[in-house]
């Protein structure tokens, strides 16, 4: 007769169950296949499929719990554990809930970035015998500077009898990108940011591609006529889950997915050059 225990998990209100089973009633070939005519040792087999254990200890509690995994408990003896078995939506759903905080370095972000003509404060060229004039391009942007503040995280604790897979731990995170070009003699450089996407038009008349010099056998068709920086995946700030991992727990998964949420937005700096 096999021994039955609970077994704690680290959720207060479930419980696992392991059976304690004699190796001598173990049926020879158990993990290759049922010609013996037992029961095969499948993972996520149920509870009360395990007749060759010879125990019907609480079937009508247990009788659907899945096996998740063997141990030794001594020389003569083997422990077989089994788990709730979950729909999808109960492993989605989480156990256990609480609120922690960390510092976070939030990055900077331009909202906005553009550019106006004057031809009253104008460019002079002296050419020796004249002076040729043009407009005059002045810069204007709207640019929140990064901050590393203590920011709030909420913690959500899921708990399996199988492990998730590698999709359900993809998340966005924000990748700030910098942004750096020339605008006629004007030089832009922003740091590592988000931002929306932005064009910069060509100005220097009648150009030609140069042959030679740049990227050797492009994977792109060059387009000459602006360049372009696109928009970074987040424009803004706003919360994500920024840790998402999952540990081997006694014959569970324990998942604990940590979601940031960001401050209060600071004044962003309208500045004009």
């Amino acid at each position: 007769m096999a021994d039955f225990e609970l077994i704690p998990t680290p959720d207060p209100v479930e419980f696992a169950i392991r059976i304690k089973v004699e190796n001598k009633s173990i049926p020879e070939g158990l993990q290759l296949s049922a010609s013996t005519g037992s029961t095969p040792l499948v993972l996520y087999t149920e509870y009360k499929d395990f007749s060759w254990a010879k125990t019907a200890i609480r079937i009508n509690e247990f009788g659907d719990y899945v096996y998740t995994y063997a141990s030794a408990a001594d020389d003569r003896h083997t422990y077989f554990h089994f788990a709730k078995a979950r729909s999808l939506e109960q492993r989605d759903t989480p156990f256990e809930t609480y609120w922690t905080s960390r510092v976070y370095p939030w990055p900077a972000v331009l909202q906005d970035l553009y550019f106006v003509k004057s031809n009253t404060f104008v460019n002079s060229v002296n050419t020796g015998s004249s002076a040729v004039t043009s407009p005059r391009y002045f810069k204007r942007d709207v640019y929140r500077p990064s901050v590393s503040v203590n920011s709030r995280i909420k913690v959500e604790q899921f708990l399996s009898e199988r492990p998730w897979s590698g999709n359900a731990l993809r998340h966005r995170q924000p990748i700030p990108t910098e942004v750096n070009f020339s605008f006629v003699g004007l030089a832009v450089n922003y740091p590592k940011c988000l931002h929306p996407r932005i064009e910069v038009p060509e100005l220097v008349p009648s150009y030609q591609l140069v042959d030679g010099a740049g990227v050797v056998n492009p994977t792109r068709v060059r387009a000459p006529s602006k360049q372009v920086f696109p928009a970074t995946n987040f424009t803004d700030w706003q919360p994500f889950v920024i840790n998402d991992s999952v540990e081997p727990t006694s014959g569970l998964w324990l998942r604990e997915k940590a979601t940031i949420y960001p401050p209060s937005r600071i004044e962003s700096i309208e500045s004009a050059d």
